[in-house]
């Protein structure tokens, strides 16, 4: 490896440790179109402003969509031409004007920290100074006006900050700073290109799956943890709301930030929770572009950037149908935001490692570990191998190490303060001992879980891990991340899909870094080879059944919970909401049972939707009167609540239901514990070997 001079580009190092081809494409420090001026700047911030118009005058298309909820039922619901403006072109043209408004406070800011040479580089740090400046500002005001800062109120917040940090570019520039900005060459363009055509390509395809399918429980814990911000400042519930409480713990709080800014936008509807994940894709796809441009020492052109979308559509296709533990369909609310966020932060870190900037070091690594409790494993397993592959200097490293240590001591400390400010504590999910449980029984033998790497990547990056003499030294560090991740999860016994997505995208980190894609005759064999592979991997993913599940819906306007409603001390409304199990079994029961079921999260969002006589059950409080018309059956009390029924031949329709199963064969492979297998009408998700063999279906 060639010694380094100076500090490192956004996208590419000045490390010479292989010849480039002679027809890459570098950017240059300077030149036309590279420097940031006022005029450009201006035009930047009229540029920004223009994109939020959408999101301004069509805040009540996201609301008009849920209502048309009765589309979902058609023969085709994903393609339905009496809707195609609504649907495919106005809907997502919001989605992503709302994640500009969103992001344009961070993207000023990031140009004027320097960080704007690289299209991936200034996206994913504006993004990451979005998440801390536009909470904190929303959360301030909200905080000073006692009421929910909803709307217009919330927009005028995001436009305020916005201003600010444009006067923050405008006075590094006028001091005489040179800002460097990609967006002003070729490159930049396809970066940028790509980022808008694949966000809205996947609002689009999934619009309806993201409209009107019912929440189940994830999604609905999602979105309710998200809408705690909008009654106090931290998303952690206070006591006696029952098992909603154990979600977000310390370590898994970050995304209900982010997508607050949505519920604050679009109001109480399940597309709140969903639309929050097109924002971590651009910003996902955004690290991958910068880190492979560190790494490979040259950006992506058009069609590279077009072959890495393809693959992610893979990773897209995967996450939006089966990455689930519900028995019947997935949920994008969770756990495809808060993964694809924990992606987004740990490229961020991989970013700011590579290119020694030990300040975004540190940012990105705290917002790694409160992303999820695996964040933690990835920064350290980076350390480790970036210490026996990398052999660079050490500041970057203790800067790593320094950032971990701190978040650790944070987890530990910060929950302890918050109970002891007399403050809702975080949930306690996630603990360390939950691990320490799940290492505790091992089960190496599921050969199906290589799948769960091969698929959602693409097959050609999975391929690519392989090759270890094409890879460079960085390459092969995030090889060696890759194998112990897996290796960590493979041999667990209970396992989910989503625990893999570190190795369902690093993998592309890889592919896109070896040495025959630098150039010469074997690079577009292997472009190609990229764009079929992802081709057929999409072609397996993608479930026979693409139905859009309703059961949520169908189940909880039957349901009238009469209990206290709004506001952060809504407890008593989930606690009594948990009574429901008395008639639906909880998911990991129903294969025992032979009924419908699953979480009572979603059937209490759906509660007290009814229309006159479709109640058939009420929950209240054990000592209030009974109900006009209704029983109690015999094991009726949950707790301080009881719960009547109207006519047992609807309730025994509700437990008969048996809701589309939109998942693909080869990620039903999961444990017996967390679905009810085929007696109950869901995906047989048992792993063989394990308390039962799997049967065919």
């Amino acid at each position: 490896m060639g010694r380094r001079t100076g500090r490192a580009d956004d996208c590419v190092t000045r490390n010479r440790w292989e010849r480039m081809a002679e027809t890459i494409v570098k950017p240059s420090d300077r030149g036309p179109g590279s420097m940031m001026d006022g005029r450009r700047a201006l035009t930047l911030l009229a540029a920004l402003v223009v994109m939020w118009v959408p999101v301004l005058i069509g805040q009540g298309l996201m609301g008009a969509l849920a209502e048309r909820d009765e589309l979902a039922g058609a023969a085709n619901p994903y393609w339905l031409p009496g809707e195609f403006w609504s649907l495919y072109i106005a809907a997502p043209l919001v989605a992503i004007s709302a994640c500009v408004l969103c992001l344009t406070p961070g993207l000023l800011l990031a140009l004027a920290m320097g960080v704007g040479r690289c299209v991936g580089s200034w996206v994913l740090c504006g993004g990451a100074l979005s998440i801390v400046v536009v909470s904190v500002a929303a959360g301030g005001v909200q905080g000073l006006m006692g009421r929910p800062l909803v709307g217009g109120g919330f927009v005028g917040v995001v436009a305020v900050c916005s201003l600010l940090a444009f006067g923050v570019l405008w006075w590094r520039m006028r001091g005489g700073r040179a800002v460097a900005w990609a967006v002003g060459r070729p490159e930049g363009w396809a970066a940028v290109g790509s980022l808008l055509i694949g966000a809205w390509v996947v609002a689009a395809v999934l619009g309806p799956k993201i409209h009107w399918e019912s929440f189940n429980g994830d999604g609905a814990h999602a979105y309710e943890a998200a809408g705690l911000l909008l009654h106090q400042s931290a998303p952690f519930w206070a006591e006696g709301v029952g098992g909603i409480g154990g979600f977000p713990s310390w370590n898994t709080w970050l995304f209900t930030y982010p997508s607050s800014w949505f519920a604050r936008l679009f109001g109480p509807i399940e597309s709140s929770a969903r639309l929050p994940w097109i924002l971590y894709l651009m910003l996902m796809g955004a690290g991958l572009s910068a880190v492979i441009g560190v790494m490979r020492e040259r950006v992506m052109s058009w069609i590279e950037h077009g072959v890495m979308w393809l693959q992610l559509t893979c990773y897209v296709v995967v996450m939006a149908y089966s990455a689930t533990y519900n028995p019947w369909h997935a949920d994008i609310a969770l756990p495809a935001t808060q993964d694809t966020l924990l992606m987004a932060c740990f490229l961020g870190v991989l970013w700011a490692w590579l290119t020694d900037r030990r300040g975004w070091i540190v940012l990105f690594v705290m917002m790694t570990y409160v992303s999820l409790p695996n964040g933690a494993a990835l920064v350290a397993m980076m350390l480790v191998f970036g210490l026996w592959v990398g052999r660079w200097r050490s500041w970057r490293n203790a800067t790593l190490a320094g950032a971990l240590v701190v978040s650790v001591g944070l987890g530990a400390g910060m929950p302890m303060l918050l109970v002891k400010m007399g403050l809702p504590g975080p949930g306690g999910e996630y603990g360390g001992g939950d691990l320490i449980g799940r290492l505790m029984g091992l089960n190496p033998w599921q050969w199906q879980r290589v799948l769960r790497v091969v698929l959602p990547c693409g097959l050609a990056p999975a391929a690519g891990l392989l090759v270890w003499g094409w890879q460079t030294r960085r390459g092969q560090m995030v090889t060696l991340i890759c194998a112990a991740y897996f290796l960590l999860f493979y041999v667990q016994r209970e396992t989910a899909v989503h625990y893999f997505v570190p190795v369902m995208v690093l993998p592309l980190v890889v592919f896109w870094t070896l040495r025959p894609l630098a150039g010469g005759w074997a690079r577009p064999l292997w472009l190609v080879g990229g764009a079929a592979g992802a081709l057929m991997a999409i072609w397996i993913c993608v479930p026979r059944e693409l139905g859009i599940d309703r059961s949520g819906h169908a189940l909880g306007r039957a349901i009238e919970i009469r209990a206290a409603e709004g506001g952060a001390g809504r407890g008593s409304a989930y606690a009594a909401g948990d009574a429901l199990h008395v008639l639906f079994p909880v998911t990991w029961d129903a294969a025992a049972r032979g009924s419908f079921g699953g979480s009572s999260v979603p059937w209490r969002y759906y509660a007290n939707r009814f229309d006159g006589d479709a109640v058939n059950y009420v929950v209240q409080a054990l000592d209030a009167a009974p109900p006009e018309g209704m029983s109690r059956e015999a094991e009726g009390a949950y707790g301080s609540w009881s719960v009547y029924v109207r006519d047992r031949e609807v309730w025994l329709g509700h437990q008969a239901m048996r809701p589309a199963i939109s998942i693909a064969r080869p990620f039903w492979f999961a444990l017996r514990w967390k679905a009810p297998g085929p007696a109950a009408g869901g995906a047989d998700m048992t792993e063989p070997g394990t308390e039962t063999e799997r049967r065919s279906r």
